[in-house]
């Protein structure tokens, strides 16, 4: 009997810039625009800005939700990676309950939501609000539009901007104007918590005493590392760690260096070859035997670790569960500089800036939903149910120390290319290889990846639709051809199928329980945020038991393959699209 997938497949490639998409609120905006004033935006679109925030005659901005301007759509929608607690969507519910807003919120893992976001694009339903961007791949690919144009973040009365590329700004933070402590834009900051406990049980002195007198340093931190590392059964095994942390980059961070740099005009840098970086790998490979994942995730919470790495916001996730005293202060000095510090200010109380979507329907509603922190301590009240962020002022004052004396490291290796998951393989043999030979190492393939970012491509060009016919597969055989050695196509026609990253594939696999089954995409996707396919394919699975159980779910997202290392589409668990 003969089993089939038919596609009348049609690919068209339509290559636009995101960036250069209007979602009802780009353009360059005067400072009139919110002043209540009617505006033209340079795309030629008249605007009432008497709708959400605006400045009245004083020049004060004008936020309450008293004072907000009418807008027309109530109704934010929200990509959020990760995080769906009760403390998150309580500070979601004060907005909607003081502003009139309805926050429509998706979630998802962190390595999905670029794929995600791409998918909500070309449906024609784009975010209003995207947190946690991969910043600057994202601004690079055109997933957010410039805040700049959208709200007044130069009156740094009321703003703080960040994430510049070529001179814009693509993220912001409000500035709570009732707060009486500054907690919000603090809590990212990453430092060092430590159990007081294990501390006064091993005589040592706290690391809030050492920095009091500016002592706290790389070597007290390994010093106390070291003596905190035991065991305390005494079989023979380690079963108390002196710090249990995955921020390797602590030691580089804190002695004033970062593997990547990013300036405001849009240049990104390897500057992991600067002496002060590898003496902080130096200073890695020192503490690693006290301080690293060892114990696993429990260990703190357990007792079983004298220190832990991690922002002091996150104290509200397990707080409430300790069963000892502790305390924090911010990363230790290194010997080659200033106090250096890694976090970053918070919006929406979650620890991160807000971003508005490249499309975004509703971006007055976006405005004030961003815009509503500069009043969030006036409205959000802290809740019996919810599990709050309680800093000591203590804790908050170091914080305000090292944000208005040390030095901001904002390392980027996790946001260009393969950076971010390559430097573990760095770390992992760092022990072996030395400080100066693991840079030596890693600078050729580190480079590589921010060439091919820097490289990334716009087109303007639509290539006209072109239809490829049907495709059958009869009990079990594969009629797709061979191109870009290994992948599979409805054609080898080289000027039918478009190349790299942005290749429309079609692939098989008779190994796994659906038996011949095809891979394509729904009826509009984005590949590679440069171009636009569409696609018409009916699926079947082919033998394989999945054919008898039910219709066939696949997904497209780009990967690199391990066969061939071709940025492409392929099989994975991202975005299931069912095509039955």
């Amino acid at each position: 009997m003969k089993k089939w997938i038919c596609g009348a497949l049609a690919a068209s490639m339509i290559l636009a810039s995101l960036a250069s998409c209007n979602g009802g609120g780009g353009g360059t905006a005067s400072r009139g625009e919110y002043k209540g004033e009617v505006s033209t935006l340079s795309t030629g679109e008249v605007v009432n800005v008497e709708a959400g925030i605006r400045y009245n005659d004083k020049n004060e901005l004008l936020f309450l939700p008293e004072d907000v301007g009418e807008i027309n759509n109530p109704i934010v929608t929200m990509l959020i990676p990760a995080l769906s607690d009760d403390y998150y969507e309580s500070q979601i519910k004060w907005r909607e309950d003081a502003y009139g807003l309805e926050a429509k919120i998706d979630n998802c893992a962190w390595n999905e939501r670029e794929m995600k976001w791409v998918s909500s694009y070309v449906a024609g339903t784009p975010y209003d609000i995207l947190n946690g961007i991969n910043y600057p791949t994202t601004v690079i690919k055109g997933l957010v539009q410039p805040i700049d144009d959208l709200l007044p973040i130069d009156d740094t009365r009321y703003f703080e901007a960040s994430n510049k590329w070529n001179g814009k700004s693509y993220a912001v933070t409000a500035i709570d104007q009732y707060a009486e402590k500054d907690e919000l834009s603090v809590s990212g900051v990453y430092g060092v918590f430590f159990n007081k406990e294990l501390f006064d049980d091993n005589g040592l002195e706290y690391p809030s005493d050492l920095w009091d007198k500016g002592e706290w340093d790389f070597q007290a931190f390994y010093d106390a590392a070291k003596a905190l590392t035991m065991d305390t059964d005494r079989d023979g095994q380690v079963d108390q760690v002196g710090c249990y942390t995955w921020m390797n980059d602590m030691y580089t961070a804190a002695n004033g260096a970062q593997t990547v740099t990013i300036t405001d005009a849009g240049e990104i840098k390897l500057t992991m070859n600067d002496p002060k970086y590898i003496e902080g790998l130096e200073w890695l490979i020192k503490c690693k035997p006290y301080a690293s994942m060892a114990g696993g995730d429990t260990a703190w919470a357990s007792s079983k670790a004298g220190m832990f790495v991690e922002r002091l916001g996150t104290s509200k996730n397990w707080n409430s569960e300790l069963s000892f005293e502790w305390d924090w202060v911010p990363y230790p000095k290194g010997p080659s500089g200033d106090y250096g510090y890694q976090g970053y200010c918070g919006s929406a109380g979650s620890g991160m800036t807000c971003n508005v979507g490249t499309g975004a329907k509703n971006t007055e509603g976006a405005k004030v939903f961003i815009a509503a922190d500069l009043a969030r301590s006036k409205y959000y009240k802290k809740g019996e149910n919810v599990v709050d962020f309680n800093p000591t002022d203590a804790q908050l004052e170091r914080c305000r120390q090292m944000k208005e004396s040390g030095r901001q490291i904002k390392d980027y290796a996790g946001s260009v290319g393969s950076i971010g998951s390559d430097i573990w393989g760095m770390w992992t043999s760092i022990a072996e290889l030395g400080g100066k030979a693991a840079v030596e190492k890693y600078t050729p393939p580190f480079q590589k990846e921010i060439d091919k970012l820097l490289a990334t491509k716009v087109e303007a060009d639509t290539i006209p639709f072109k239809t490829l016919g049907t495709v059958d597969f009869e009990d079990g055989k594969n009629p797709l051809k061979d191109v870009n050695g290994g992948m599979l196509s409805i054609t080898d026609n080289a000027a039918e199928v478009i190349s790299g990253s942005k290749s429309l594939k079609v692939q098989l696999s008779p190994n796994v329980a659906y038996g011949p089954y095809a891979i394509t995409t729904a009826e509009n996707y984005h590949f590679a945020y440069g171009g636009q396919y569409k696609v018409s394919f009916k699926a079947k699975a082919v033998n394989g038991t999945a054919a008898k159980e039910g219709p066939l779910v696949v997904s497209l997202r780009p990967s690199a393959s391990a066969e061939t290392g071709d940025d492409s589409v392929s099989l994975g668990g991202w975005n299931p699209v069912d095509l039955s």
